[in-house]
């Protein structure tokens, strides 16, 4: 946030989505917008949608439909700009 907020002191932290991974930070630019953001994710608006991007070939046989990581990219605490 302290990066953030060289470039623009007025932001507020609205909410961090994904805490536990190395999630996204939501932040306002102002204050109406603050409690609008705050507002909507009080009452659960924000819908994620996920988007991996991967590389290679898909193996004969393998689920069409997808799979599962059960593998971090990063500590939680080492997650900065891990995406």
């Amino acid at each position: 946030m302290t990066r953030i907020q060289r470039d623009f002191p007025q932001a507020e932290s609205v909410h961090r989505l994904d805490m536990a991974t190395s999630g996204v930070i939501v932040v306002a630019l102002n204050k109406a917008a603050e409690r609008e953001l705050k507002r909507q994710f009080r009452e659960r608006e924000p819908k994620k949608q996920y988007v991996a991007r991967v590389w290679g070939h898909p193996q004969p046989g393998g689920r069409p439909r997808g799979f599962t990581a059960d593998l971090r990219l990063a500590e939680p605490a080492k997650a900065e700009g891990v995406l």
